[in-house]
């Protein structure tokens, strides 16, 4: 696995917070809930829960991860993180647009439409953050990563685009969501 080509922060022997990717995950098993076995995404949901609780700051990109579990979760559960999860999002949320051309977190990656949970928190915040999304889309109507991996340049040309797909299926998701 370490010989294959990557970004160098997604080395194995990475010191990653439980949350990115696991908050996530744990929110998709609670999607396909049918598909596994209840005394397991029990324990789990009980593991997230707790984890979250004791959480005193987080990662931008974990905090990703925490608000699609959210979104996943029984209402009884994710109210019981959703104060914590929008702690964690007052400090991680970049809200200066002039920092919104650098690797930061956007109000729009968390806020994906006006039904979110900490929509009302960056309510101020949106349409300037879609206006910048909007001046960010390409010619060719793609959005681009912001981001590079600094080595395996050739695989990196292939993965580019690839993330390059994503970010814009999620981009334009977002746009519809706010009409």
């Amino acid at each position: 696995m370490e010989n294959a080509p990557r970004a160098i922060w997604w080395n194995y022997g990475g010191d990653w917070p439980w949350g990115n990717p696991s908050a996530e995950m744990t929110g998709l098993l609670h999607r396909y809930n049918g598909l596994v076995p209840a005394d397991l995404l029990e324990k789990l949901t009980a593991y997230a829960v707790s984890y979250i609780d004791q959480l005193e700051t987080g990662d931008f990109h974990e905090l990703q991860c925490l608000v699609k579990l959210v979104r996943e979760l029984p209402v009884e559960e994710a109210e019981k993180i959703s104060s914590k999860v929008y702690e964690i999002a007052q400090e991680s949320v970049t809200i200066d647009p002039e920092k919104w051309h650098g690797y930061c977190l956007l109000p729009l990656q968390v806020i994906p439409s006006p039904e979110s949970f900490l929509y009302d928190e960056f309510k101020e915040i949106i349409p300037a953050n879609i206006q910048h999304l909007l001046n960010t889309q390409t010619e060719d109507g793609s959005w681009k990563p912001a981001w590079e991996w600094g080595r395996f340049e050739d695989i990196w040309e292939i993965a580019k685009m690839e993330w390059s797909g994503v970010l814009t299926l999620d981009n334009l998701r977002v746009l519809k969501a706010f009409e």
